[in-house]
């Protein structure tokens, strides 16, 4: 695997979790 497609990967990987996190702490707050 390319370098350059993992970084992609783990990018992609890494914003939906922070989404996820974030979505999951604003349902908390309100």
């Amino acid at each position: 695997m390319k370098t350059a497609e993992l970084n992609s990967l783990t990018l992609t990987w890494i914003r939906q979790l922070v989404t996820l996190c974030g979505a999951k702490s604003l349902g908390e707050v309100s």
